[in-house]
C-alpha cells in the first residue's frame, strides 16, 4: 500500500516534528495614487482607488436559508461566475457596484431557479476593474450574506494588483482562522491551489457533497468567499489521496468532479477534466491554471496537449507577470527533502520538467512565477540550485490553510536556493507592481500578522 504524504514527510525526519466572520464590502484602508516602498525604490505605478465603506445589503443574513455565502469565480473584465446555495426554489440576485464613495445598483436578476439547492449563473456586462457586491434574496425575503468581488482589469489595464493564495485546507487547523483576515486586504482575487477539501474515502456524490458542505461551513472559508472573487485548481484530495487517473473508477471520479464544480465556480477549461485555462488582468497579469493531477501517466506529468498550450501561452502573453497555478511544486527540492515523494511532483518527471523550464529560459520569457501548494509549508525559492538552468526562475508555495505542517520546513536551516521556508498555517498576499517589476510577498498567519515578508524582482 502506498504511504500517505504525512507518513513520507514524517519518515524523512524520523518522526520529527474563532474570530468573527467578515461580512459586507468594507473599506480596508485602500491606497492612494502615490508610490509604495518595495525595497528597491519608489514606484509610480497607479493604485486602485479606495473602496467605499461597507455595503451591508438589504438585511442581515439568514443562515437557515443561505448557510453558505455566494461564491464568485474566475472574474473577467465584464463579469464573473456566481454560485448560489440555499434552501429556496428560486432567488433574486441583487448586484451593486462602486459609485464614487458609495454603492449603486447595477443589475437585478429575478427568478433564478435553484435545482437541488444550487444555482450557477454568469454575471455579464459589468464594468471592468470595479468593486461589486452581490446578495441573494428568497421569495420570502430571506437574504444571503453579502459577497464582494472585483472584475478584472480590461485591455490595457495597468496598476498595482493585490492577490491572495493558499492551499491544503485539511482538518488539522479548522476553522482555518487565517482566512478570516483576507477581507481586511481588499484583494483583486484569491487563488486556491488545490486540496481545498480532504475527501479521501468518499466514493458517492452524496459523500463528496457532505465533505464539501462541511468545509464550506468553516468560518475561515466562509469569510474568504465573502471577501473576494477567486480562481481555483484541484490537487489530489478533492478526489482521493494520490489518485491515479488511469486506475480510478469512472463513477467515483465523476462524483468527485461534480461536487468540485458544484461548490467551486470555474470556467470551462481544456483537457480531459476541463481544468486548464488562462485568465487575464489587463497588461499586468495572465494566470495559467494547470491540471497537475488529472492527466498524469507513467511517463507524463501533464498531457502533451496541456504542455503545448502552456508553452504557447507563455510565449504569446503580453502581460508583465505570468503566474502559473501549479498545485504541486516544480522546484528541485533535493537540498531540502532529497528525493522524498519526487514521484509525486515535477521532479519525478524530468523530461517534461526540463521541457517547460527550458522553454522559459530559451524564450527569454520574463515575469514568470510558479505558485504552488501541496507540501504543507510556505516557501520562496529558486527553482534550481545555483549553476543550473532554472536558477533565475522562482516558485512560491502558499499555505497550508489547515493541513498538518510539514516537519521538514519547521527544522529547515536554509540555504541560498530557498531564502524563505516557513512551517506555519496561513496564506500569502502577493502585491504585483508592473512598473517596478516586483512582487512583494507577505505570508500571513492565523492571527492576521505577517510571518515573513519578501520581495521578488522579476
Amino acid at each position: 500500500m502506498a504511504r500517505s504524504r504525512r507518513e513520507v514527510l514524517q519518515g524523512v525526519l524520523g518522526g520529527a516534528l474563532t474570530l468573527p466572520m467578515w461580512t459586507g464590502c468594507a473599506d480596508k484602508g485602500g491606497a492612494d495614487s502615490g508610490g509604495t516602498d518595495t525595497g528597491g525604490g519608489t514606484s509610480e505605478t497607479p493604485r486602485v482607488a479606495p473602496e467605499p465603506p461597507a455595503w451591508a445589503g438589504p438585511a442581515s443574513a439568514d443562515l437557515d436559508v443561505f448557510p453558505f455565502p455566494l461564491r464568485a469565480g474566475d472574474p473577467l473584465p465584464g463579469g464573473v461566475l456566481l454560485t448560489v446555495q440555499g434552501e429556496a426554489d428560486e432567488v433574486e440576485i441583487l448586484v451593486v457596484g462602486q459609485d464614487g464613495d458609495g454603492w449603486s445598483e447595477v443589475q437585478r436578476h429575478t427568478a433564478v431557479a435553484l435545482v437541488d439547492g444550487h444555482a450557477e449563473l454568469e454575471l455579464t456586462d459589468l464594468e471592468a476593474d470595479r468593486a461589486h457586491c452581490v446578495v441573494a434574496v428568497s421569495p420570502e425575503g430571506a437574504h444571503s450574506a453579502v459577497t464582494r468581488f472585483r472584475t478584472a482589469l480590461g485591455d490595457g489595464g495597468w496598476r498595482v494588483m493585490r492577490i491572495g493564495a493558499s492551499s491544503c485546507f485539511g482538518p488539522d487547523n479548522e476553522p482555518f482562522p487565517s482566512m478570516e483576515f483576507v477581507g481586511a486586504e481588499t484583494l483583486d482575487a484569491f487563488f486556491l491551489l488545490g486540496d481545498t477539501v480532504y475527501a479521501d474515502g468518499a466514493i458517492s456524490l452524496e459523500q463528496y457533497g457532505a465533505v464539501w458542505r462541511r468545509a464550506m461551513g468553516q468560518a475561515g472559508l466562509m469569510s474568504l468567499f465573502q471577501a473576494t472573487g477567486f480562481t481555483a485548481t484541484w490537487d489530489d484530495h478533492e478526489v482521493g489521496n494520490n489518485w491515479d487517473p488511469e486506475a480510478i473508477s469512472a463513477p467515483r471520479l465523476a462524483a468527485a468532479k461534480q461536487a468540485f464544480r458544484t461548490h467551486i465556480p470555474q470556467r470551462e477549461g481544456q483537457g480531459r477534466h476541463s481544468i486548464w485555462r488562462s485568465l487575464r488582468w489587463g497588461d499586468v497579469l495572465e494566470v495559467f491554471v494547470l491540471d497537475s493531477r488529472g492527466e498524469r501517466t507513467a511517463t507524463d506529468y501533464i498531457s502533451a496537449e496541456q504542455m503545448a498550450w502552456l508553452k504557447a501561452g507563455l510565449t504569446a502573453s503580453q502581460a508583465r507577470f505570468k503566474i502559473i497555478l501549479n498545485s504541486v511544486p516544480i522546484s528541485n527540492l533535493a537540498a531540502f527533502i532529497g528525493e522524498a515523494i519526487a514521484e509525486d511532483r515535477w521532479q519525478g518527471f524530468p523530461v517534461q520538467r526540463e521541457e517547460i523550464l527550458g522553454h522559459i529560459v530559451d524564450g527569454g520569457i520574463e515575469g514568470v512565477l510558479w505558485l504552488s501548494g501541496d507540501l504543507h509549508h510556505g516557501m520562496v525559492g529558486r527553482i534550481d540550485p545555483e549553476g543550473d538552468p532554472a536558477w533565475e526562475q522562482w516558485e512560491v508555495l502558499a499555505g497550508p490553510g489547515g493541513s498538518f505542517i510539514n516537519p521538514a520546513a519547521v527544522l529547515y536551516l536554509g540555504n541560498e536556493q530557498f531564502p524563505v521556508m516557513l512551517g506555519e498555517w496561513g496564506w500569502t498576499l502577493l502585491e504585483l507592481d508592473p512598473g517596478m517589476g516586483t512582487i512583494a510577498l507577505r505570508f500571513i498567519g492565523d492571527d492576521g500578522a505577517d510571518l515573513v515578508t519578501h520581495t521578488l524582482q522579476l
